[in-house]
């Protein structure tokens, strides 16, 4: 088995000055000489190397240095903790480049891209299936992120980042970025009306109470009396948890 120790070199990290409102942070770029194993970590049987881009490559973002990736099935790399926080909560979109050599439409290269709390107990997550030998710039919306199946994590509260492979192969990875969106904005949430036109389509309607709002399609529904239902369950939860706070915005 092949380790992530072999052959590893430290990543750089870049950033770009804000030049607008909106703007982009390189988080990586794979530029500055070093040990890999400094900022990232991976799993048995992974194999991490930075190498040089090939002359014909001729995709934006992508020059001088990449990460040469040969994954396992299941295996991952990720940040360590004492790689610079990446302020995913202030990001529209997590974009990087890559290319698969020997993905194609009948066998694609299929990863996960997570980020995560410190403690790894909680992350944010989406699919990315490489289904054709060609470079291409993957753009994640972070407002699109599922979450893990047993709990929430806020985006101010995520830390690290990693790529998780479902199968193995191949993968060339070059200029991680975020970006940024306009100032005091919540980029990474959805407004109550793209969550019940995903949920419901046009035929949804929203009842808007204090600490909760319902999302229906039910003709049959009192949204009054099920606000009401909400709070009273809120107040007996708050009255045996009396550390934990109200909700600051409506609960959908």
């Amino acid at each position: 088995m092949r380790s992530c120790t072999s052959k590893l070199f430290c990543l750089a990290l870049f950033t770009m000055p804000c030049v607008s409102s909106s703007w982009a942070k390189m988080v990586e770029n794979f530029e500055q000489p070093g040990r890999l194993g400094d900022r990232w970590t991976a799993s048995q049987g992974m194999y991490l190397e930075r190498i040089e881009v090939p002359a014909e490559v001729r995709h934006e973002g992508v020059e001088r240095s990449m990460l040469q990736v040969d994954a396992v099935a299941d295996g991952y790399f990720a940040s360590k903790p004492n790689f610079p926080r990446c302020r995913f909560h202030a990001a529209t979109t997590v974009k990087f480049r890559v290319q698969a050599p020997k993905a194609s439409a009948q066998n694609p290269l299929v990863f996960e891209f997570q980020v995560y709390a410190l403690e790894r107990k909680a992350w944010r997550w989406r699919k990315v299936s490489i289904d054709s030998p060609e470079w291409r710039t993957v753009e994640l919306p972070t407002r699109y992120f599922r979450h893990s199946p047993a709990a929430y994590l806020p985006w101010e509260e995520t830390r690290r980042f990693a790529f998780r492979f479902r199968n193995a192969g191949r993968m060339y990875l070059d200029a991680i970025e975020l970006e940024d969106a306009s100032f005091l904005t919540r980029p990474g949430e959805l407004s109550l009306k793209e969550i019940s036109t995903l949920a419901l389509g046009e035929k949804g309607k929203i009842h808007t109470g204090r600490h909760f709002a319902v999302l229906t399609d039910g003709a049959r529904l009192k949204p009054a009396e099920a606000l009401a239902a909400l709070d009273q369950m809120l107040a007996s939860f708050l009255a045996d948890f009396p550390e934990l706070t109200a909700p600051d915005k409506p609960i959908p």
